[in-house]
């Protein structure tokens, strides 16, 4: 919250261009920029602290990500039990409570935004709504612009990919005025930023091995290969399970998207807490045994990271990052991390075409 009421006095203070060539901090779309000088001033207008004020959106997202998850399995199921069930995993998930009502974030916006994305296409065939829900997405930040063969693999029809790609790309327009400005260093900060080089899945290992004299070369250069190379990974990844789905097995586009989602955070080559939100509700709807596992492993991580890091001088709950996540924290990422993994293994021998996964099986 400290940093982005700065980026907030900022953006008021001297515009988006002149942030993106003076902050090399500031690697967000210029929408969250425009997002956080709005709610600057409605802090100001209310008297109400900006952090406060701020997460209100994220709160805002999550509580329609609920709405969509009872829509989705209340239409899945003649039973409620489900759809309770769903809403109930979210709702008390501690990822989404830690991010979104205490470090305060944009990416609970990108988890609402896919998941109804995937609900527009599916549950309403509206292709060009469900290009627009990614466009929004990619407007908080870059990432979810992998998603976007995921929603193409499931399309049959050229008027239907069109539609979605249509949607899509009205997702560009509020990136126009920036590009013109300031394209070099937008390019430099958003499109080439990689996040920390953290104590979470791959470089947790490898910074393990830099550690040990007898591994430190290979793991250095191993380090100095995945960081770059990691992106075309995740990517590369994504189109083989689509064009698994699409040839092979088809999976529901809730599948292919938690799938998307799951192999980003198992293979980024950088990392922050709070990317962990983005998939939540969308893996719930592909899966509750899955998404319930999800929310209490990462929610163990990240809740010890944020415990670890906390300032008690403070007279708010405050954490402060100071270094890479020590231990046991790491550790207990390694065993959301491992169940990630596990879940990407097992879904591509899943059966199913619209309908999820409840608990890893196919939902009959």
């Amino acid at each position: 919250m400290i940093t982005w009421e700065g980026f907030a006095h900022r953006a008021n203070q001297e515009g988006l261009p002149w942030m993106y060539q003076n902050l090399p901090d500031w690697n967000h779309p210029p929408l969250m920029g425009y997002l956080a000088a709005w709610l600057l001033r409605l802090s100001i207008l209310t008297g109400l602290r900006f952090p406060v004020v701020f997460k209100l959106a994220p709160i805002a997202a999550d509580a329609l990500s609920l709405v969509l998850l009872w829509k989705i399995w209340r239409h899945r199921s003649s039973h409620s039990a489900a759809a309770l069930a769903a809403v109930a995993i979210f709702a008390f998930s501690p990822t989404a409570i830690l991010v979104s009502a205490y470090h305060g974030n944009t990416d609970p916006l990108i988890g609402f935004f896919v998941l109804a994305a995937c609900y527009f296409l599916v549950e309403k065939a509206s292709f060009v709504w469900a290009g627009l829900a990614l466009a929004a997405a990619v407007n908080v930040k870059l990432i979810p612009l992998v998603l976007a063969p995921v929603f193409l693999a499931n399309v049959r029809r050229w008027r239907e990919a069109a539609g979605f790609i249509g949607g899509l790309s009205v997702g560009a327009i509020p990136f126009i005025p920036v590009m013109f400005r300031a394209g070099t260093a937008f390019y430099r900060n958003a499109v080439a930023y990689n996040s920390n080089f953290e104590n979470w899945g791959i470089p947790f290992f490898i910074r393990q091995g830099e550690a040990n004299p007898q591994w430190s070369n290979v793991a250095a250069h191993l380090h100095a290969v995945f960081v770059p190379a990691g992106r075309y990974l995740i990517v590369a990844v994504i189109l083989a399970i689509c064009a698994w789905s699409r040839w092979r097995r088809r999976l529901s586009t809730y599948q292919l998207a938690a799938w998307g989602l799951a192999a980003f955070l198992f293979l980024a080559p950088g990392f922050g807490v709070q990317y962990t939100t983005i998939l939540g509700p969308v893996l719930i709807a592909a899966s509750l045994g899955w998404g319930l596992w999800y929310a209490l492993s990462a929610g163990a991580f990240i809740g010890s990271v944020y415990y670890h890091f906390r300032r008690t001088s403070e007279s708010f709950l405050t954490s402060i990052f100071k270094t890479a996540f020590p231990y046991p924290c790491s550790w207990i990422g390694v065993v959301a991390w491992i169940g990630l993994g596990a879940f990407l293994f097992s879904l591509p021998r899943a059966r199913s075409s619209r309908r999820p996964l409840v608990g890893g099986v196919k939902d009959s």
